[in-house]
């Protein structure tokens, strides 16, 4: 209510952030607080570094391709980039177990 009639568009956009952070936040601290159980580790913090050099190395990289094939191009390469890191690092056991169960079943071809 304070913030479509100042800013219309991007001020419905600013309450949609406020509202969903302040509900995970408080989320957050249910979980933290009533059950004892802090959900995230080092690893994830790490995981949230490599997302953010995956998204700052591919950010102004463009390609001179239709914009549906630049997208497309795009996603790849920053998926391949991102659990190649993942990988390297150890961050996931999960994506590390799929990895080697798929880099076995390639050399095994």
């Amino acid at each position: 209510m304070i913030f479509i009639p100042l800013y219309g568009l991007n001020g419905a956009a600013i309450a949609t952030l406020i509202s969903i952070t302040l509900y995970s936040l408080a989320k957050l601290l249910f979980v933290v607080f009533k059950m004892k159980l802090f959900p995230f580790t080092k690893n994830t913090l790490v995981a949230l570094f490599l997302a953010l050099v995956s998204f700052g190395v591919f950010y102004y990289w463009d390609f001179s391709f239709h914009p549906i094939v630049n997208i497309v191009i795009k996603s790849i390469l920053v998926t391949i980039f991102y659990l190649g890191l993942s990988y390297y690092f150890k961050v996931s056991s999960d994506i590390n177990f799929v990895m080697n169960s798929v880099f076995k079943r390639i050399l095994k071809k």
